[in-house]
């Protein structure tokens, strides 16, 4: 066996070990595994012929390189056969040629922990004396073909490069154009304009579609074996190819599938033409989730800032739009069902007022029954809840979780169908309120609808102002609340049961003319109760699972849970007093955090402060008055504060007090009943301490809201234990004017939504 043939042996061997390494130098897998094939057997062959002190430099580099990788030990023993060459001169040339392909292996397996620009350096450091010193080696006539060679190449990659930058100006234009068309086309979409998306799509395509002929030119093929600028072009590709294929997808899809024209027309729905857009829709949630694939997969490691910045602002307009898609197709698959398609379906509507508050938000006044069949829908049966409260009583049973049997039988839900919104969260609620339901009247309900004055105000936005027999004023989306809140009960005082008919017709009035109104397409839908659903103002909970995971994407369920790896903290009052006195309660709440970065322990102290603006006489005993034997304008509450740690000390106008600790679905309720005499303000003092995960946009708080007449206003306060780790921003809190000052953090602002605060560490 000659030395030639085991050197070529050997060379083999490093090129096929090369070889199953992608380096995504070129963005293609074939072609990176030849070039790291070829840089293999270039490197053995060079160690072959180099001098002594550039092989052991070369090997020295390797080893650094694969400290930490299992691919280390062939460096070891690339050193090992390295001082073996002196040893046996005869074999030194075949020695050393092992050597480097030992060390060659090794610096294409490196440590996880290098980057790929320090792989590319070290490889860059230990390879260019190794081939000089070859080159040295070699005969003159050697040398002058391994010169051409290279002078050849290095001109092929040079003209490579030039028909790419020509590539690249000439489809600059239409390139732009067709990223600007796209995201035109996304922005009437979300707006309803779908005749301008359609158009807007179109011309995305046809710009796209230009640029991809360009990349994928026959004159560029060559440029795409080019290191680095191949990567380059087929990253550039592969987006253009995605953005044409979303947008074409993206043109079929809004002219297949015009969701603009779904409304209600004659107190309906066309569920033949909901059920006419499902296929469009969920081919373009396919797409959208392919071209995420497509992105995810591009590796950028080589890539230009400029490709990588343009790839990383598709990804996110994509991973914008995928959710609304996907909630789109889901909401084309179910609300047929949801419509009664398949069967007739029966929804409990229960109109509320926090003017007598609950934890979810106001007492039950009156109800009505929604019926949808075949996406027809009638609004009847609407009456006081009174008419409930004679079919039931204390014998009555129902089923539900021993946590909220424990924390709110004390209401009497099967006794008094105004405490059906007792809890916080709708869904224990709404199966609650079915079994009570159907034992007073006999009737299944498919799901309950909660709505109280706000949300009625803001349904006034789509059918305009009504007019209700008996009440003087007319009713607009600007005076409603204020009216059901409150005036009525001027209006109507001492005659309660007018008061509670009129009530019960008002919301009548204002769903027949919803079901006439014109303005009832998704996107004036969305405008004008987008505010009310975020604000807990509308809810809807249904007992169909499907149904159900589509109303949790809308955040419509009205769900309170214990979030993940969040500090919860949220203050719930109840009204006592059978009077319409929460009208005049307002609350202010003082979080005052310090978290310890390096154990993440939290202390925070919390203060809730309880003003009852109400008068001590001047307003009807029905809005003022009660019969617990308290003066007029007293507001008599149970309070119940939620959390996810212990309160370890607790103070009333600075006493101390007891509260009643009890669990409910893995969070801590600790309740107390007080009374707040007119015009007085009433202080409670908490100290909580718990452990808080830190998550990646850093230590979250999550402060779910009660609805109220009247908003909370929340002070937050976040400071470290460490001043050289201290609070930097926040995000979540809507509507904030926040300062950080000597790395304290301080924020305000009213509550009028669930809120889930995120205060990330740094530095000062």
């Amino acid at each position: 066996m000659t030395e030639r043939f085991r050197i070529g042996v050997i060379t083999v061997i490093a090129a096929v070990g090369g070889a199953s390494v992608s380096s995504a130098l070129t963005g293609s897998v074939g072609i990176d595994r030849f070039w790291t094939a070829a840089l293999a057997a270039v490197l053995t062959v060079a160690s072959a012929r180099a001098g002594r002190l550039a092989l052991l430099w070369f090997i020295a580099v390797a080893i650094a390189a694969g400290l930490g990788s299992p691919w280390v030990i062939a460096a070891v023993l690339a050193l090992v056969a390295f001082a073996m060459v002196s040893r046996t001169p005869a074999h030194g040339t075949t020695l050393a040629a092992l050597s480097g392909a030992g060390a060659t292996l090794t610096l294409l397996h490196p440590a996880d922990t290098l980057s790929s620009p320090a792989v590319a350096a070290a490889v860059l450091s230990a390879s260019t004396p190794l081939l000089i010193s070859a080159l040295r080696t070699t005969s003159r006539p050697q040398r002058h073909r391994i010169i051409v060679l290279g002078a050849s190449t290095l001109g092929l990659l040079l003209i490579s490069c030039a028909l790419s930058v020509i590539a690249g100006i000439s489809g600059a234009p239409d390139l732009r154009s067709g990223v600007d068309a796209a995201r035109a086309g996304i922005t009437a979409t979300r707006n309803g304009d779908l005749a301008a998306a359609s158009s807007s799509f179109a011309t995305a395509e046809t710009k796209l579609d230009g640029v991809a002929s360009t990349f994928g030119a026959p004159w560029l093929l060559p440029a795409r074996f080019v290191p680095v600028l191949g990567a380059n072009l087929e990253a550039a590709r592969a987006v253009v190819d995605d953005g044409l294929q979303l947008a074409a997808a993206a043109h079929t899809s809004v002219d297949e599938a015009p969701y603009d024209q779904i409304r209600l027309i004659d107190g309906g729905v066309d569920l033949e033409q909901v059920t006419d857009m499902q296929q469009p829709v969920a081919a373009l949630d396919v797409e959208v989730t392919a071209v995420q694939r497509s992105l995810a997969s591009i590796n950028t490691t080589w890539l230009l800032p400029a490709i990588t910045s343009r790839i990383n602002d598709f990804s996110e307009q994509v991973d914008t739009v995928a959710p609304q898609l996907e909630t789109a197709s889901l909401a084309l698959e179910t609300l047929p069902s949801i419509l009664g398609a398949d069967a007739t379906r029966t929804y409990l509507v229960e109109f509320t007022s926090q003017s007598e508050s609950r934890y979810l938000g106001g007492f039950v006044g009156s109800y009505a029954l929604l019926t949808a069949d075949h996406g027809k829908l009638t609004l009847d049966r609407s009456e006081s809840v009174g008419t409930l409260n004679r079919k039931l009583g204390p014998d009555v049973e129902y089923t539900a979780t021993a946590d909220f049997k424990n924390l709110y039988d004390r209401f009497h839900p099967q006794m008094f169908a105004q405490n059906w919104s007792v809890s916080p969260d709708l869904p224990s609620n709404a199966e609650m309120a079915k079994q009570l339901f159907a034992h007073a009247t006999g009737i299944n309900v498919d799901g309950v609808i909660v709505i109280d004055p706000f949300g009625l105000a803001d349904l006034l936005k789509l059918t305009g102002p009504i007019r209700v027999p008996g009440i003087a004023q007319q009713l607009t989306a600007a005076n409603t609340a204020e009216y059901l809140l409150h005036g009525q009960y001027l209006e109507f005082a001492g005659q309660v049961d007018q008061r509670r008919d009129r009530l019960a017709e008002v919301a009548e009035k204002a769903f027949d003319e919803l079901l006439k109104s014109p303005k009832t397409n998704y996107r004036e839908v969305g405008r004008a109760l987008g505010p009310a659903v975020s604000q807990g103002h509308i809810m809807f909970s249904s007992f169909d699972p499907a149904a159900q995971a589509l109303l949790d994407r809308l955040d419509l369920t009205g769900r309170f849970v214990r979030p993940r790896n969040v500090s919860l903290f949220s203050f719930r009052n109840s009204a006592s007093f059978a009077n319409k006195i929460d009208y005049f309660l307002h609350r202010d709440v003082a979080i005052d955090a310090t978290i310890d970065p390096h154990t993440n322990r939290l202390e925070a102290d919390i203060t809730i402060q309880l003003r009852n603006d109400s008068p001590s006489s001047g307003l009807p005993a029905y809005v003022i008055g009660n019969e617990n034997g308290e003066p007029n304008g007293t507001n008599g509450m149970l309070f119940a504060i939620y959390t996810t740690g212990p309160i370890t000390a607790s103070t009333l106008d600075g006493e101390p007090v007891e509260l009643i600790e009890q669990p409910d679905r893995g969070m801590r309720v600790f309740s107390k009943g007080i009374t707040i005499p007119p015009g007085a303000t009433r202080v409670v003092r908490l100290h909580i301490s718990e452990m808080i995960l830190t998550t990646a946009t850093g230590f979250q708080f999550a402060l779910p809201h009660q609805p109220m007449v009247n908003a909370d206003q929340l002070t937050f306060t976040v400071r470290s234990t460490d001043p050289k780790l201290v609070p930097r921003s926040l995000s979540g809190l809507a509507d904030a004017s926040v300062e950080i000052t000597n790395g304290i953090l301080r924020a305000t602002a009213p509550i009028t939504t669930d809120q889930i605060l995120s205060v990330p560490f740094g530095r000062p």
